[in-house]
């Protein structure tokens, strides 16, 4: 599947590069359940693409995004090597996979059909927005972010 900056002319997410969140959830829905299907972290990354698989994610990132979503950020640590919010903290940017100004991004999932599913199964793949992460607003009092579904497609693919 292919996640793409096709109308903004600065990378996405934009803005508080360290407090905007951006990321990919990809799903299937086999019979009467709903089956997550995990990102594979890149090569080199730390793991700070996916969801639950960085070093920080529990504090920083809780349950906001789904564990296993391809998470598109920029994460900024401080001088104790400790991934910070406040870009006034930071020392340095350890990781940033945000999405250039007109680029597709190719992002290839893989994933078992379960052995008694039959007929058909429903992919579906959702791009979502946060302005900031939980953890960031109970530190400060501010109220809850609202997710933001920025775009969603699915498709049904026939078992046989």
């Amino acid at each position: 599947m292919a996640v793409a900056n096709s109308g903004a002319g600065h990378k996405l997410p934009t803005g508080s590069a360290d407090l905007r969140q951006m990321w990919l959830a990809v799903d299937t829905q086999v019979g009467g359940r709903v089956i997550p299907i995990t990102a594979t972290p890149a090569a080199g990354s730390d793991a700070f693409d996916v969801a639950g698989k960085g070093k920080f994610d529990s504090e920083i990132l809780g349950a906001d995004i789904p564990k296993g979503s391809r998470v598109y950020r920029t994460v900024f640590l401080d001088a104790r090597n400790q991934q910070t919010l406040q870009s006034y903290e930071a020392t340095r940017i350890v990781f940033d996979n945000r999405l250039e100004p007109s680029e597709t991004r190719k992002e290839t999932y893989r994933f078992v059909v379960p052995a008694t599913a039959s007929g058909k199964i429903v992919l579906r793949a959702g791009v979502n927005y946060l302005s900031y992460p939980s953890s960031f607003a109970a530190r400060l009092g501010l109220p809850p972010p609202k997710h933001v579904e920025i775009a969603s497609t699915s498709r049904v693919v026939a078992i046989r």
